[in-house]
């Protein structure tokens, strides 16, 4: 039924602290969502595979993308999703990774 995950403030004593999020049971209401603490951004590249040969290289916009929301179908959060986030300055997460969707794929970065 969907979760929110808010990580930690990404500070300079956090730099370097990776977080992996593997999907083993499709999302099937609400989304699941990855969210940074507020001022904090994310940069980076995700994979959005959608149904049949549909896909998306969506990339955050490092002036506000805030969360990532996968809503098991156009923005991935199916089996298969994985998504690692890395603190790698005060302020800036990199996400990295590949999520798996049913539908047209679509944005998976937010603010």
């Amino acid at each position: 039924a969907g979760v929110v995950i808010t990580l930690p403030d990404v500070t300079a004593a956090r730099v370097g602290q990776k977080y992996i999020f593997d999907v083993k049971a499709d999302v099937t209401s609400n989304a699941y969502k990855i969210a940074l603490d507020s001022g904090d951004v994310f940069r980076g590249m995700i994979y959005v595979k959608g149904g049949s040969d549909d896909f998306l290289n969506e990339v955050a916009d490092p002036s506000s993308d805030d969360f990532i929301s996968m809503n098991g179908t156009t923005s991935g959060g199916l089996i298969g999703t994985r998504i690692v986030v890395e603190f790698v300055e005060a302020g800036v997460a990199l996400a990295s990774g590949y999520a798996a969707g049913s539908g047209t794929a679509d944005a998976i970065f937010g603010s």
